[in-house]
C-alpha cells in the first residue's frame, strides 16, 4: 500500500515551524548491506515493481517500489498543476536517520547537478519512514536576480516536465549528511511523459488549451507580488490568529488573455477554509501579465503559487 503525499503534506503543515510572516512562493538522491545507508556510502536499490500511475481528484501520481520485499522503499512523484516542478516522496527504512525540517541534496543522475530541498519527515507503523519535498525539479531552479518589484519571487517553470531532462535522468538520489539512498529508476522519459499527459488533462478540465501551452512563448506573470503578500498578511483571519492556526495553501489562478484573473482553484488544501479563502481572495485581487502564445498573442492560461500562513 502506498501513501498519498497529500496526507504527508497535511502533516507537514501542522508540524513544521513556519516563518513568522505570510509569504508568497512562486510555483513560483556499490550496493552495501541493508541498513548501510548510514555508513557514508549511499545505499543503491533496484526496482521491484513497474510504475503505477493514477489520476484522482486533480492529483497526477506516479509510484514505484524498490528493494526487496522485506526491505521495501517507495518512490512517488505527484503534481496537481502542469509545470516542471513536482512533489517528491520517498519511504523506507534507509531514511531512518534523516532529520525533519533540514535540507537534503537530491540528484537525478546525468540529468544535471544536485538541488537542495528542505524535507518534511514522518514516521508511522504502516509506512515506516517517510520523507517529503515540495517543488522539486529535474534541474535545480535558479532564483532570479531582483531588479525591480515586479521581479520579486518569479521563476520560469514552464507547463511540463522537460522531456530531454527526463530522458537524461537515470536515478533518484537523496543524501543528508552520512545518510544516502539511490533508487535506480532508469530513464524517466516514459514515466514523466505519463505525468505530462496527466497534467495536460488537468489543463483541459480548467477550460485551457494544452496544445497552445506546449508552444507558448511566455507564461503568466504576477505583477507587484509584494503588494499581494502584504495584503494577505493584513487579512490573516483574526480567529485563525487567536486559535494559532497555520497552514499552507497551494492554488492555481486562471488568467484570461487580458491579464484578468477569472477563477482561483485550490490545489493543496491547508485544512482551514478561512485560510484557503484569504489566499484565493488575495490572488484574485492581484494584477497579472497574460501568457503569450507561439504567434506572440495573449492567451488564457494559469498562474501557480503557494501561500504559507505561519506564526512565529
Amino acid at each position: 500500500m502506498l501513501i498519498s503525499t497529500a496526507e504527508v503534506f497535511c502533516m507537514r503543515a501542522k508540524r513544521v515551524s513556519l516563518a513568522a510572516s505570510v509569504c508568497v512562493f512562486m510555483a513560483a538522491a556499490i550496493s552495501p548491506a541493508a541498513g548501510s545507508g548510514q555508513t557514508g556510502e549511499p545505499l543503491v536499490l533496484e526496482p521491484r515493481s513497474a510504475w503505477h500511475a493514477s489520476h484522482e481528484n486533480g492529483l497526477c501520481r506516479l509510484a514505484r517500489a524498490f528493494g526487496s520485499e522485506g526491505y521495501s522503499h517507495t518512490l512517488i512523484f505527484e503534481q496537481t498543476t502542469p509545470g516542471a516542478l513536482f512533489n517528491l516522496t520517498i519511504t523506507g527504512p534507509a531514511l531512518s536517520d534523516m532529520v525533519e525540517s533540514t535540507q537534503a541534496d537530491v540528484g537525478f543522475g546525468s540529468a544535471g547537478p544536485e538541488g537542495t530541498y528542505e524535507i518534511a519527515k514522518e514516521t508511522n507503523r504502516e509506512f515506516g519512514h517517510i520523507v517529503f519535498m515540495t517543488d522539486v525539479s529535474l534541474e535545480p531552479v535558479k532564483e532570479p536576480e531582483i531588479k525591480q518589484e515586479e521581479d520579486f519571487g518569479l521563476t520560469a517553470q514552464g507547463t511540463a516536465v522537460d522531456p530531454a531532462k527526463a530522458k537524461a535522468a537515470s536515478e533518484v538520489a537523496i543524501r543528508q549528511g552520512r545518510t544516502g539512498l539511490t533508487l535506480k529508476t532508469g530513464s524517466l522519459a516514459a514515466p514523466m511523459g505519463v505525468l505530462n499527459d496527466c497534467t495536460a488533462h488537468i489543463l483541459s478540465t480548467w477550460g485551457l488549451d494544452p496544445a497552445k501551452h506546449k508552444g507558448a512563448l511566455r507564461g503568466v506573470s504576477l505583477l507587484q507580488p509584494r503588494k499581494v503578500s502584504q495584503w494577505v498578511v493584513e487579512k490573516y483571519p483574526q480567529r485563525a490568529l487567536q486559535e494559532k492556526r497555520q497552514g499552507v495553501v497551494g492554488l492555481a489562478v486562471i488568467v484570461d488573455e487580458a491579464g484578468q484573473p477569472t477563477e482561483c482553484k485550490i490545489t493543496d488544501n491547508s485544512g482551514h477554509t478561512d485560510l484557503n479563502n484569504v489566499a484565493c481572495e488575495g490572488m484574485m485581487r492581484a494584477r497579472y501579465a497574460p501568457a503569450i502564445d507561439a504567434d506572440g498573442q495573449p492567451m488564457p492560461s494559469f498562474f501557480v503559487t503557494r501561500i504559507v500562513f505561519g506564526l512565529g
